[in-house]
């Protein structure tokens, strides 16, 4: 069914208050679930709860411990929403959400990058809270999505295999849902009529640049050093404890 229809399909099923979100080869701390429950329980405006990231390989080592660049903490919604525009980082697809705001969102969608918009519309309701140590374990490998699906069709089509059809779904048409996304939840998000056009406004400016000749840009995710080492063993439940 392709993995938004089976995404969207676990939150509809959900019948808890707190909706989480589990990739198959990722790896979380034993207490990554119960900081994240006690962060949405102690501020009842936060819409979602994460922690730091920390990027494993096949084996389950620690290679790179990625730092939170994005403002998604503010008060603001527009300051939310513009960071999350102009910035890269984060995995907050992965986080512990409240699931009636969730609901409330578009959801999981196949156009370009809909992993981004979803994140934007769920900030526009809330702000994040991250818990500050590295508890959540991204695994990366040859397998990996964006990977073994390099395109943007493939990609789509990943995501709803009804998108590889290159008649109904031109590349174009799947990059204009992507802008297109945006604009929709600013409508209908819950902001005042100042909020809602300055999030107009930093929209407008994003797409200007976007419209210019490509530039190189500083990596996406910066990264933030790990002392003392992380050790995966230590903090998963169910790993072996190194005898070192």
């Amino acid at each position: 069914m392709g993995l938004a229809p089976n995404h969207n399909f676990c939150v509809e099923r959900a019948q808890a208050e707190l909706f989480k979100w589990a990739a198959g080869d990722d790896l979380y701390a034993r207490d990554l679930l119960e900081k994240c429950v006690a962060a949405l329980d102690e501020y009842p405006q936060v819409v979602l709860a994460h922690s730091l990231t920390a990027m494993i390989d096949g084996d389950g080592t620690v290679f790179q411990a990625n730092a939170y660049p994005l403002a998604t903490s503010a008060p603001r919604a527009p300051e939310r929403f513009r960071s999350l525009l102009n910035d890269s980082g984060g995995d907050d697809d992965g986080a512990v959400v409240r699931k009636e705001v969730l609901l409330r969102t578009a959801m999981k969608e196949s156009y370009h990058h809909a992993d981004r918009t979803i994140i934007a519309e769920l900030a526009l309701h809330g702000p994040f809270y991250q818990v500050p140590e590295w508890l959540y374990f991204r695994r990366d490998h040859p397998g990996r999505a964006e990977r073994s699906h390099p395109s943007v069709r493939a990609r789509c089509a990943n995501m709803d295999p009804r998108r590889g059809d290159p008649w109904r779904n031109p590349v174009p048409r799947l990059l204009a849902e992507y802008v297109w996304a945006y604009v929709r939840m600013i409508k209908r998000s819950p902001l005042t009529p100042t909020e809602r056009r300055e999030c107009y406004r930093y929209l407008g400016e994003w797409m200007s640049r976007r419209a210019r000749p490509h530039r190189p840009v500083a990596a996406a995710q910066p990264v933030a050093e790990a002392t003392p080492p992380i050790s995966v063993d230590e903090l998963v439940a169910g790993r072996k404890k190194s005898l070192s």
